[in-house]
């Protein structure tokens, strides 16, 4: 395979960041408890598109893209940067029709909850969404992504955080960050109320040296 770029992302970029996520994200059981039908994931993918190119010009957000050599972007990460502060991923967000709205509520909350009490108030590089598309995992793209924060982090003497899945956990473990936190939630799938899902994710954090101990 031809070698990757890694670049900031471009409002041309927006469809194809919104499809990646949308196909890396596709093995996850809470994603479809979250919006169930075929229409409602077409709904989010639309959504997530306008909300790229909002982001794109927010300057308290990084939005980067791995491109193969022959320009097709394979990976995205979304950073918050440590300038937004206490700034929560997606208040008020006005989701796609069709969603189920309470777990996306739940996740939320419990998500900021773990990291109100791992990162306090301290100033730190978040990363959002990391994704790749599964045709090309396992190529080196995620790694550009997340060295990306964590160069800032460790120059800049500033915790890189994020919340991760179990499936992608041991890649974050490979950098250096250290789980510090953890939470879980019950859910069934539509038409599914029998059968329970228990879905877990771990907070990890890198705290460069120097910075406040864990």
């Amino acid at each position: 395979m031809s070698s990757l770029t890694l670049s900031p992302a471009t409002q041309e970029d927006a469809m194809r960041i919104a499809a990646i996520h949308i196909a890396a994200f596709d093995v996850n059981p809470l994603l479809h408890a979250q919006f169930p039908t075929p229409q409602d994931l077409a709904n989010l993918e639309e959504f997530l598109a306008e909300d790229t190119t909002e982001e794109l010009s927010d300057p308290m957000k990084a939005v980067l893209v791995v491109k193969t050599g022959e320009g097709k972007i394979i990976s995205f990460a979304k950073w918050t940067l440590p300038e937004a502060g206490d700034q929560v991923l997606h208040e008020d967000t006005a989701w796609p029709k069709g969603c189920v709205r309470g777990l996306l509520d739940e996740y939320y909350m419990k998500a900021e909850g773990v990291k109100r009490t791992v990162i306090g108030g301290e100033k730190c590089y978040r990363l959002a969404v990391l994704a790749t598309d599964p045709e090309y995992e396992h190529r080196g793209a995620a790694s550009m992504l997340l060295q990306w924060g964590m160069a800032l982090s460790t120059k800049e003497g500033i915790p890189a955080y994020l919340e991760s899945t179990v499936e992608a956990a041991p890649l974050y473990e490979r950098h250096g960050f250290k789980p510090e936190g953890s939470f879980t939630m019950v859910f069934s799938l539509k038409g599914e109320t029998d059968r329970l899902f228990e879905y877990s994710e771990t907070c990890f954090v890198l705290r460069p040296p120097g910075g406040r101990p864990s």
